[in-house]
């Protein structure tokens, strides 16, 4: 039975576990609100989840982004006595004098408790490792710099990294770019708008007015007001001290640069040179905030944030971002959508098949799905698989030609606890035998470490015995 929770100010939520009372329908409204408007901005978050639209022809096939607008959020459920629980999302949510902590449920406690501030930072840490796998974002390394010992969450240590890596970024150097301006002159200068200055400035008897089009190299161009507007809201959401001092710091440098309101769409706007790569990644950072924040008037203004991750997207970029970083050799491919399962009646390919993972060893290929969905092994059998995973994993394997192919799931709280248990026995093999061809299909079922208290080297050892078959 899900755990309930009376209202408070901090919450602790685990995906599709224990529920928490919100309040009144007035109390609600204004939160459901919230997280519509940031569930219609995500596809502004480098976290976008974005489906993939199966046709039945490879030119009709198309990844898109579903359509946002005017849909209601899918982070949390609510129920009609206004309890919440969460869904399959992970993060953190901040409105008005609440702070809910959206946890992963491969940490769920047996039996439950709440989470206490050493849990909530060892699940903060092992996020954050797992993001830096991620290709959505990158990470800048500047992990050590924050005191963990403060009560922090995963806000504060993004805004933090943010903050830091800005400002150091801003003491090396300022970025000044070459911008479009539309300016009157009284005397021509760039490129003379024509059409614009005889049917609105002729015709209105302001022939002394000249409108022009030139560019402008300076510091105030349209990065640097992303970056100050960023910067300015990031100050009322910190309650860190150290990173409100680094933004103001921030703030100071960009002193001479115009101050404008921005949504996470105005990015777009900019385009940086390839060279401008560390910028690129404050830009990608601005994009995130924007995207995840409500919009602000003034300092006094309702402080909501939202960061929040789709696991199950998460754990295929974390598996996979770890092969490609210790097993380059292997040449890992992700979500190769360049087979298909069969040919129509006018010998066209139809029914496109999307592996996670596709390897290479020593020239025989091997297909890797990643299931974040918690099984347990007893008695040296393996429980909790769904059979349909099987017969998806088999159809890619005989299609592939594959004769090997590994499922992938993610280890729990309670598996790490000895710290001394190794990945074998988290790890079951068998046979499934392939009726055209007579030929064994080798399949394995495997608990990766994701969570682990080992150090890094240590971890990064187990997890590589993890893909071994």
């Amino acid at each position: 039975m899900n755990t309930e929770i009376l209202s408070k100010s901090m919450i602790y939520l685990y995906e599709y576990g224990n529920r928490f009372f919100w309040g009144t329908d007035e109390e609600v409204n204004p939160f459901l609100s919230f997280l519509d408007e940031i569930w219609n901005k995500r596809q502004y978050s480098p976290f976008a989840w974005r489906q993939s639209v199966s046709s039945f022809h490879d030119n009709e096939q198309q990844d898109v982004f579903p359509n946002h607008q005017g849909v209601s959020q899918q982070f949390i459920s609510i129920d009609r006595q206004n309890y919440l629980q969460a869904k399959n999302y992970v993060g953190i949510i901040r409105f008005q004098t609440k702070t809910v902590h959206l946890l992963p449920k491969i940490f769920y406690p047996k039996p439950y408790q709440e989470a206490s501030t050493e849990t909530l930072s060892f699940v903060h840490q092992q996020l954050m490792r797992w993001l830096s796998y991620s290709s959505k974002i990158t990470f800048p390394l500047v992990e050590g710099q924050y005191d963990s010992r403060s009560k922090s969450d995963i806000a504060e240590i993004m805004v933090f990294t943010f903050a830091h890596y800005t400002h150091q970024l801003l003491q090396e150097q300022q970025f000044t770019t070459y911008e479009s301006v539309h300016k009157n002159s009284a005397f021509v200068k760039g490129r003379l708008q024509t059409a614009k200055y005889v049917t609105k400035h002729l015709s209105a008897g302001k022939w002394q007015e000249i409108p022009c089009e030139f560019d402008q190299y300076g510091l105030d161009n349209l990065f640097n007001r992303i970056l100050k507007y960023t910067s300015s809201q990031l100050q009322y959401l910190t309650q860190n001290t150290t990173t409100q001092h680094l933004l103001q710091q921030i703030l100071q440098s960009l002193s001479n640069v115009s101050s404008q309101s921005f949504e996470a769409s105005d990015c777009d706007g900019v385009h940086l040179h390839p060279l401008f790569e560390e910028w690129q990644l404050v830009l990608n950072y601005c994009r995130l905030f924007l995207a995840s924040s409500a919009h602000f008037s003034s300092q006094t203004a309702t402080k909501a944030l939202a960061f929040l991750i789709p696991m199950e997207q998460l754990f295929e970029q974390f598996v996979y971002g770890f092969l490609r970083q210790h097993f380059a050799q292997w040449q890992p491919t992700f979500q190769d959508n360049s087979t298909f399962l069969a040919l129509d009646e006018q010998e066209k390919p139809a029914f496109q098949l999307q592996y996670d993972i596709s390897l290479t060893i020593e020239g025989e290929p091997i297909i890797i799905d990643c299931k974040y969905k918690i099984i347990r092994f007893e008695n040296g059998k393996v429980k909790g698989i769904d059979v349909k995973d099987l017969y998806q994993i088999a159809a890619y394997a005989v299609r592939r030609g594959c004769k090997k192919v590994l499922l992938v799931y993610p280890n729990t709280l309670e598996d790490c606890k000895n710290d001394s248990e190794r990945t074998s026995k988290n790890a079951t093999y068998f046979d499934i035998v392939e009726s055209f061809s007579g030929q064994p299909i080798r399949v394995g079922v495997v608990k990766i470490p994701m969570i682990s208290r080992k150090s890094k080297e240590d971890w990064v050892t187990e997890m590589k015995g993890a893909f071994l078959m």
